[in-house]
Parts: structure tokens; sequence; C-alpha cells
């Protein structure tokens, strides 16, 4: 899914503390991940928080819709 971040001020919010705080010693929760999987879960994280956003979620609605009326698959 390609997100757009322009306009999503409090879910970038969100996701800067949140690595923000995962920067310190006692609050890293990768710390036992090699560089690869680190890096693959934090876009995943950022992925996910970014559909929070609910212009994405109704374009997703939308294009959900548009697949079942038309028997489409919908790919991602």
């Amino acid at each position: 899914m390609r997100v757009c971040v322009d306009g999503q001020v409090l879910e970038n919010f969100h996701l800067a503390e949140a690595f923000r705080i995962m920067k310190q010693p006692d609050c890293d929760i990768f710390v036992g991940l090699p560089p690869d999987m680190r890096k693959e879960v934090r876009e995943s994280i950022i992925v996910m928080v970014l559909a929070t956003d609910m212009q994405v979620h109704l374009h997703v609605m939308s294009e959900l819709q548009t697949a079942i009326e038309t028997k489409k698959e919908v790919r991602r």
C-alpha cells in the first residue's frame, strides 16, 4: 500500500515520538534484532500507523468496495 504522508501530522508526530523514545537504551525494543530486521520492522510500524489516518481508511474502503462490486482482486 502506498501511503501519502502529507497532512498526516498527528500520525507523523506519534511515529517520531515513539522512535525517539526507542532510542533510549532501556526502551529499545529492537535491541536484539539484526539491522535488516530492525529496518523491516520499523517500516512496517510506519505503514501501520500512517494507515490509521481516516483519509487512508476511506480510500482503502473505497477500493475494497469497488473490488467487491467488480469481483476484482485487491493488490497491495
